[in-house]
């Protein structure tokens, strides 16, 4: 993709990717692109309102080349609504808007050029056809004449459309080419049925139609559950492959259930019915994913034609309770000037996008419920009704970014419950009351748990000691809070089974020492762990994760590090972060360079020292480093061959650092450098100007953007495309 390549980003000092979709919000619109520009939280943009998003997005974006790309437009007044935020006189930005309503371009003010994207050639078509169809060398050299003839043929049925082509091609590619025969017949038999408004409308009906029937039983409904999410919605993996075993579409095998979700996914994704938005930076397994706009639309017509999923919007609100409606199993709220559908008694599954819920009908009305996922919902006073206890064979309930403040001892009845989402309320500290309540000790009923998130940061007080030990099947346990416990008795009982282990507010070495003592910590099988300790906590050794963790790949540890013994951390870590180590006989970078998968690592307040040093051909995997905060180091020492892969350097609050490491200069891969508040005398040896000018400058292609005048350590990062600063 053009956006994503690096002379794009290069050029651009800042760059924003968004999607508006039919049903769109201004003050979301204004938010994700604040979001994405200066990087600010959802709920920290949900604060202000729509002028001061407007202010926010001007005052940043002045004086700044950003690039805007404004996805899949079809209204004249979501431009309206962002143009006063991005109107500025500042030569060379560039807006981007895409659009399937052709009366849109139009409609707009200012100047702008129209680019109508012309259809495929036929061997356009092929080349894209055969780039998926026949990616596997086996397939291709099974591919005889006669089935590479069929697979032009109904290449050249799809009418030069690349949804059309890609979908055909995907759906072959999970066929030996003996089999190609048998598709291209079906693909004619569907061509002849479909009734359109235009050829092409019915070469991607017929595209889609051959590829849903095509879908194994087992993935037609993991399908069609996608229906439930918004237009254009970037869905996380995580979320709904929990929806699918919540739902009982995942079936107990040998492996995890979580692994076979996965699978099921993968399937989606192999067959081009499903869009990967990313992948994850360890381990490039797919974070997010998301339905083309066309496919949704032929997503939801079967999810809705088989009862399967009700999508309640302003648009059909007015027969949401009539006709087969009743029926219906599944329900997504997606506006909140829709009301719940009070005759569905069958409803399985409820995400409601925003607003206010009516509890009384859910808990008396929606019994059967086994997903509730209620994203940004508002309760009138901040609590979950009593009654929530009736949903017995609830097994998914997430409850994110609401202003939910306590949970009822009721939810103790919840014994079906998977999955619990209690985190990220909306708001800031200060908002909220000081009376909060701590959790119910009840969660240790819900036996069959296999993930349990809390907030990370508003439930200071989870109780004197919550009672865990009988969740023998939970694989996550984040964000729990221990300051207030009284006992390391659950502690020292957390579960083998876990697999993603975060705990913060450890008050004493006995809490830390119980953790340790923990099956979880010896089983093998923690994969990310997370450890937040008060100050003057001290953790006696790493040697029981050297010893034990030897699946680990993500590791945090906020707390002071006592050095009798030897540093050691897991060969497995792909990501390293010490905060507040205070490390002194260890040089962290020496210990850390024997890592060799590691990727990302992070060194926050950790070394007291006053030199550090990247060995020879240390850190061979390692891609992103961050330094901050270490306040004696006087000198950084790069040897040969150290860190050949960096692509991302960031330097902050290191106050008596002299100057970069001369051996950066022979990193290519280097492409961001940071550097902030470092002293004046540091940035001479990089620009030779005063001090008060000293603000942001960057530098792109080996050249300063405002023609300053190079100090004699400018020639380090001369390479380097962005290289940012502020003193």
């Amino acid at each position: 993709m053009i956006y994503n390549d690096t002379r794009v980003e290069n050029h651009f000092k800042t760059a924003a990717w968004v999607t508006i979709s039919q049903q769109w919000n201004k003050k979301d619109l204004l938010i994700e692109i604040l979001r994405q520009t200066r990087g600010v939280s959802y709920e920290e943009g949900n604060s202000k309102s729509e002028r001061e998003l407007v202010e926010a997005i001007h005052g940043f974006l002045r004086e700044k080349q950003y690039l805007l790309v404004l996805d899949d437009m079809w209204a004249r007044e979501a431009w309206v609504g962002v143009y006063p935020a991005i109107a500025h006189e500042e030569p060379g930005s560039k807006v981007i808007i895409t659009t399937r309503n052709e009366d849109l371009p139009s409609q707009l003010c200012g100047n702008y050029i129209i680019h109508q994207p012309s259809l495929l050639t036929e061997e356009q078509s092929w080349e894209l056809f055969e780039k998926i169809a026949l990616e596997n060398k086996d397939t291709r050299a099974a591919a005889d004449d006669a089935a590479l003839r069929l697979g032009g043929e109904m290449t050249q049925k799809c009418g030069g459309l690349p949804l059309g082509v890609v979908t055909l091609a995907g759906l072959l590619r999970t066929k030996d080419t003996y089999e190609w025969e048998r598709v291209s017949r079906r693909f004619n038999s569907i061509l002849l049925k479909v009734q359109g408004p235009s050829q092409y409308g019915r070469s991607i009906y017929q595209a889609l139609t051959l590829s849903y029937y095509d879908l194994p039983h087992y993935l037609k409904p993991c399908f069609l559950y996608l229906a439930l999410f918004p237009e254009d919605a970037e869905i996380s993996v995580k979320r709904l492959t929990r929806m699918w075993i919540a739902e009982g579409f995942v079936s107990k095998q040998d492996e995890l259930l979580e692994d076979v979700a996965a699978q099921f996914l993968d399937e989606l994704i192999q067959r081009c019915v499903v869009q990967v938005v990313k992948k994850g930076f360890f381990t490039g397994k797919v974070k997010t994913c998301r339905l083309h706009d066309l496919i949704r639309d032929f997503c939801l017509a079967k999810a809705e034609e088989q009862c399967f999923v009700r999508v309640l919007s302003s648009a059909n609100q007015s027969n949401t309770t009539t006709g087969t409606s009743t029926q219906q199993r599944r329900a997504s709220i997606v506006t909140s000037e829709v009301s719940l559908p009070t005759q569905c008694p069958h409803i399985r599954s409820l995400i409601q996008w925003g607003g206010e819920l009516n509890w009384r009908i859910v808990c008396e009305d929606f019994k059967l419920l086994h997903v509730l996922s209620l994203p940004r919902v508002k309760t009138h006073n901040g609590y979950l009704p009593n009654e929530i206890g009736n949903l017995r064979h609830l097994r998914y309930l997430a409850l994110a970014y609401t202003n939910i403040k306590a949970l009822p001892e009721s939810i103790g009845n919840l014994s079906n419950l998977l999955y619990l989402e209690y985190k990220n309320l909306s708001g800031d500290r200060e908002s909220l009351p000081n009376d909060r309540e701590p959790l119910p000790n009840v969660l240790w009923k819900m036996e069959q748990l296999r993930h349990l998130y809390f907030n990370y940061l508003f439930l200071d007080n989870t109780g004197k000691g919550l009672k865990l030990h009988t969740l023998t099947n939970l694989q996550t346990l984040w964000h729990l809070h221990v300051r207030d416990w009284e006992s390391e008795v659950e502690l020292e009982k957390l579960s083998r089974s876990l697999q993603k282990l975060g705990i913060s507010d450890i008050t004493s070495e006995s809490q830390l020492d119980a953790v340790f003592r923990s099956p979880c910590m010896t089983s093998g099988n923690l994969v990310n762990l997370w450890l937040h300790c008060d100050y003057g906590v001290e953790l006696k050794s790493t040697e029981p994760l050297y010893k034990h963790c030897q699946c680990l790949r993500k590791l945090r540890l906020s707390s002071k590090i006592r050095e009798d013994y030897a540093l050691q951390f897991p060969p497995s870590l792909v990501k390293l972060e010490l905060w507040s180590s205070g490390l002194e006989l260890h040089d962290p970078m020496v210990v850390a360079g024997r890592l060799v998968q590691l990727k990302h690592l992070q060194l926050g307040y950790a070394y007291k020292g006053a030199e550090m040093t990247c060995n020879a051909d240390s850190f061979p995997q390692l891609e992103v480093l961050h330094i901050q905060g270490l306040v004696n180091l006087e000198e950084w020492r790069v040897e040969e061959g150290a860190m050949p892969r960096l692509k991302n350097l960031s330097i902050c609050t290191c106050s008596k650092l002299k100057r970069l490491p001369e051996e950066l200069k022979y990193i290519p891969s280097l492409q961001h450098l940071t550097l902030e508040y470092l002293s004046t005398s540091f940035f001479h040896r990089l620009f030779k100007r005063g001090e008060k000018k000293m603000y942001q400058y960057r530098v792109g292609a080996g050249a300063v953007d405002d023609g300053g005048e190079r100090g004699e350590d400018f020639h380090i990062i001369q390479h380097i495309p962005h290289v940012e600063f502020t003193n």
